[in-house]
C-alpha cells in the first residue's frame, strides 16, 4: 500500500472451499487491509472477480466484502 499501486491482485482460492471457508477468507483479508489501509493513509476498493464458468460463492463473497467496508466509507 505504501507504494500506492492502483492495483493489486489477491488470490483466495475460495471456489475450492466450502462457503463458510470462503466466507472467513474474504472477512480475514478485507478486515485486515482495510486496517492496513487505515494505518498508511491510503484509500482502497474492492473489486470481487467471479469465476468466468460461474463456479465459486457468489453473491456470498461481494456481500461479505461490502459488509467489511468501514463505517466511515459508506
Amino acid at each position: 500500500m505504501r507504494q500506492r499501486r492502483r492495483a493489486v491482485y489477491v488470490l483466495t482460492n475460495s471456489r475450492s472451499v466450502d462457503p463458510e471457508e470462503a466466507e472467513r477468507r474474504n472477512r480475514e483479508i478485507a478486515e485486515n487491509v482495510y486496517r492496513a489501509a487505515e494505518d498508511v493513509g491510503c484509500a482502497i476498493e474492492f473489486v470481487s472477480r467471479g469465476d468466468s464458468t460461474l463456479r465459486g460463492h457468489s453473491p456470498l463473497e461481494p456481500h461479505v466484502l461490502a459488509q467489511q467496508v468501514p463505517r466511515a466509507h459508506r
